[in-house]
């Protein structure tokens, strides 16, 4: 759409685009925050050791795709830029 093609141009598109993919990590959001909380809520504890653990995968994830994005120096190719085309 990006470069003025219509979808149905696509040799594949998701059966439930474009509202699939949103739903999909809606959903992930909720089962990542969600997991723990309703643990604790039963128990009605709160450890830091548990949320630590639990939760510092998240900003480790953003730091080595970061890492990784300023090493490699990759970037983003916009959309109206990318190439489609099958070769």
């Amino acid at each position: 759409m990006a470069q003025g093609r219509s979808l149905k141009d696509l040799k594949f598109k998701s059966k439930f685009y474009p509202y699939g993919p949103w739903l999909a990590l809606i959903l992930f959001v909720v089962v990542l925050f969600r997991r723990k909380t309703s643990a604790c809520s039963r128990r009605r504890c709160f450890s830091w050791f548990d949320f630590v653990t639990d939760y510092s995968i998240i900003p480790l994830f953003i730091l080595f795709y970061l890492g990784h994005k300023f090493w490699n120096k990759t970037h983003l190719v916009p959309l109206k830029d990318a190439d489609f085309e099958v070769h």
